[in-house]
């Protein structure tokens, strides 16, 4: 079936703090929430951690993420068989997948890129230190792949935290937000065939409170609003649906179609 998009970029964004947008006038990232389809997405169950929102993310199921915390390769290379994650399910679609995360300790690219390969990022990249210089890592492939998934990695904000200097945070949410302000043009999704999806996670509190992500649906196929009741689970059946690609039966959640609203809903059902 005809999808909605040809490509999805997919940006993920650690360490967003809450008020961080409001306190720090991040003029781009607001213009993006106000033109596209945004959400809160509250804490899911088990959601213990960052990197468990980013296997609930990569692969549909909140049943893995447990166990695939901290886990060796071979945990996900067995995994992966019963499971189909969201780049891997592109891949065997036909579809290229590309992933871009900037520099990773020399140590761990190894592991970092096993880990990646199993899920399906067969093509990865680890240059660059802040925002501006991960997307410049990714221009040539944003230039030139025209169908699949490219996923864009921003660290400047989880790092900036670990900084004894308060300054940091503020400019490393200032270079995001620089960063935010070209990648609706570069992705295409402001004029192309393209889908921008952002997923800001927030870092996760001590105590029995966890931390809330931002998701954010960008392109001229987006209907601007707000959507309610929205998981983690949710970002992989989006993203595969709005490709046109069939949903993996084991994917807990559901695709988002109200934020591309009724008559481009209708349109591809029909198509």
């Amino acid at each position: 079936m005809p999808g909605m998009v040809k490509r999805v970029v997919l940006v993920g964004i650690d360490g967003l703090e809450p008020g961080t947008i409001e306190r720090f006038s991040l003029f781009n990232f607001r213009r993006i929430i106000e033109r596209g389809a945004s959400a809160v997405i509250a804490p899911s169950v088990n959601s213990e951690s960052t990197a468990g929102g980013v296997i609930s993310l990569l692969t549909g199921m909140s049943s893995v993420r447990g166990e695939a915390e901290g886990a060796s390769c071979s945990f996900i290379q067995r995994a992966s068989r019963r499971f189909e994650p969201l780049a891997k399910s592109i891949c065997n679609e036909g579809f290229q997948v590309s992933g871009f995360l900037g520099d990773v300790p020399a140590a761990a690219q190894a592991v970092t890129k096993s880990l990646a390969w199993h899920l399906g990022f067969h093509n990865l990249s680890f240059k660059g230190a802040t925002s501006a210089e991960v997307v410049s890592a990714s221009l040539n492939v944003l230039c030139t792949q025209r169908r699949g998934l490219i996923g864009i990695h921003l660290l400047d904000l989880a790092r900036a935290k670990r900084s004894e200097d308060s300054d940091d945070y503020g400019h490393a949410a200032q270079r995001i937000d620089q960063s935010l302000g070209i990648l609706p043009s570069l992705s295409g999704a402001t004029s192309g065939d393209s889908l921008l999806v952002i997923v800001a996670a927030q870092p996760v509190a001590t105590g029995t409170e966890t931390g809330q992500s931002r998701l954010v649906l960008f392109g001229r196929s987006v209907e601007s609003g707000t959507c309610d009741n929205v998981s983690i689970l949710d970002v992989a059946p989006t993203i595969m649906w709005a490709l046109g690609l069939a949903i993996p039966g084991n994917y807990e959640g559901r695709p988002l179609t109200e934020a591309f609203g009724a008559p481009a809903v209708s349109a591809r059902a029909f198509a």
